[in-house]
């Protein structure tokens, strides 16, 4: 975008398309409109089980007044650790009746992840799975000092709620929500705190974003208009809900449309591709490599995926060849999108019918054009704004954009300050208004002087027929300062040594550019939601 406030990606946008009003309105008021209308659609599938939207307003209530009668209220905070589950989207709706915030939490958290999460979102409460209760409970304090109800991946595999996730019936979720109980209404200020979500924390120990009622609404219309979807349509649970993309793209943008979340209690692509073949869902999102993990079993075939027009992927960079390869797998083209937690998941996306542009000089696949009431601008280290083609840290504004990170006013001046939100990742816009991202600004690497970006380099890797994945880090070297090292994940039966893939890349890259070291390994080590951790690498 230039100085003089010219949006070349609004070209881009599909005709008939008009601006988002979504002032005033929360997603509270969609559920309880669907609630009125259609009690009996159903609102979650979970293995052979369904809840309705009249079964979840009531469980909801159940569990509202139940938590009420220990102590909660306006302003509290209720932590969810559970997988894809129904109780997470019963203890969400359920928090937000008492006008509380909810806090979903990484199940795959460690004792002292998990410590520091409560303490850092001032949990007044935890839903939680009984699995996790058992491997955690004596380990972390606060789940002894404060109110535990427990759930089990079986609540709600079968139409009813008989399957009791704790013998105590004070802690047990099924038996609290089957409970009769009273109504409990807050009326919900959309600028009011929704969520806490933690970072993804791939650098560090997650903060939390405060994320409003407002920033949700927003991010599920986002959605509901990119891809055109009904009133009611069928939503795939592919992502962990507990992320921010899973959150909003499959938890959110079903309360928004009255619609059916199919969930499946752990990511399997096994358990993935039963229910889309049973449930024959009409959108999902995930990060890329829930795709590949579909496309690796060897039953797939495109007719499973005819229910869907397109196939949407954020959260994780994507290669252009990967693209290809799982579009011609599945039959239907992967839509980019790109978001961060602070901006309650979309900020851009590549519009429904148009093909992604690949730049050719970094072999970067672009992630769009900004959504609706957004602006997307490249600065440079000064904060100026920079033309078409120059490379800089991407920068945000716009009504998805969080009120800044819990309790962190110092990070959050940094970050949010302006009234815009520094992403901390490197790109550039292209003349037509497409953006591209290099890579995270942190990752840079030093190489005499020159800035090298990891994921150029494993972008060239991944041109080699027997390279699946790739991950570059900085390692030190005496004379150019810092140099590349790749770690390599190669195909299946694959075999490749060390000196070919450096000599492969020295063949197709800068010489500042090229890997000096290669290692191989089993695989990539990733964060919960499949995004690689470099910080875990050398």
């Amino acid at each position: 975008m230039s100085a003089d406030g010219q949006r070349p990606w609004v070209a881009w946008y599909p005709e008939g398309d008009v601006e988002l009003d979504t002032s005033g309105t929360t997603l509270m008021d969609h559920f309880d409109a669907t609630v009125a209308r259609h009690p009996g659609r159903i609102a979650v599938r979970y293995f052979e089980g369904a809840i309705t939207y009249g079964e979840l307003d009531t469980m909801a209530d159940a569990l509202a007044a139940h938590l009420r009668s220990a102590g909660l209220g306006p302003g509290s905070t209720v932590a969810l650790l559970l997988q894809n589950n129904p109780a997470f989207l019963v203890a969400m709706v359920a928090a937000w009746r008492l006008g509380a915030v909810a806090a979903p939490l990484s199940p795959l958290a460690t004792s002292p992840e998990l410590s520091h999460l409560l303490d850092e979102c001032g949990a007044d409460a935890v839903v939680i799975l009984d699995e996790l209760i058992h491997l955690h409970g004596s380990r972390v304090s606060r789940l002894r000092d404060l109110p535990v109800i427990v759930t089990s991946q079986s609540d709600f595999g079968d139409a009813s709620v008989a399957a009791f996730g704790a013998e105590d019936a004070a802690t047990s979720f099924a038996r609290i929500v089957a409970a009769p109980a009273d109504r409990v209404r807050v009326t919900v200020d959309p600028q009011a705190p929704a969520v806490f979500v933690p970072t993804s924390g791939t650098t560090g120990m997650s903060k939390f974003t405060v994320n409003s009622h407002a920033n949700l609404e927003f991010g599920a219309s986002v959605y509901r208009q990119w891809a055109r979807l009904r009133d009611g349509a069928v939503v795939l649970g592919l992502s962990p809900i507990f992320h921010v993309t899973g959150l909003i793209g499959h938890v959110a943008l079903t309360l928004r449309i009255g619609g059916t979340l199919v969930l499946t209690h752990r990511v399997r692509p096994e358990l993935i591709i039963e229910a889309i073949r049973r449930h024959r869902p009409e959108f999902t999102i995930a990060v890329i490599t829930a795709y590949i993990g579909l496309a690796d079993l060897p039953d797939v075939s495109a007719e499973d995926f005819a229910s869907f027009r397109e196939l949407w992927s954020g959260g994780a960079p994507i290669e252009p060849g990967v693209a290809e390869r799982l579009g011609k797998r599945f039959g239907r083209p992967i839509h980019n999108v790109y978001g961060l937690t602070e901006a309650t998941s979309a900020v851009a996306a590549v519009p429904r019918g148009l093909r992604t542009p690949v730049d050719e000089d970094t072999r970067t696949l672009s992630i769009g054009i900004p959504v609706h009431h957004t602006t997307v601008r490249i600065v440079g280290e000064d904060g100026a704004e920079l033309p078409a083609g120059a490379v800089g840290e991407i920068v945000v504004s716009g009504p998805q954009v969080a009120a800044g990170y819990l309790d962190k006013p110092i990070s959050t001046a940094e970050v949010f300050g302006g009234g815009r939100l520094r992403t901390g990742d490197v790109g550039f816009m292209d003349p037509d208004g497409w953006f591209y991202v290099i890579d995270r600004s942190k990752d840079m690497i030093s190489a005499s002087g020159f800035k090298v970006w990891p994921r150029e380099i494993e972008a060239a890797l991944m041109t080699h027929p027997h390279v699946r994945e790739a991950a570059v880090v900085a390692i030190p070297d005496q004379y150019r300062g810092q140099s590349p090292k790749a770690y390599v994940v190669l195909e299946p039966d694959a075999s490749v040594s060390e000196y070919e893939l450096i000599e492969f890349s020295r063949s197709i890259l800068a010489p500042t550019k090229y890997p000096r070291e290669v290692e191989f390994v089993a695989e990539l080590p990733r964060t919960a939601t499949g995004k690689i951790r470099r910080s875990a690498l050398g």
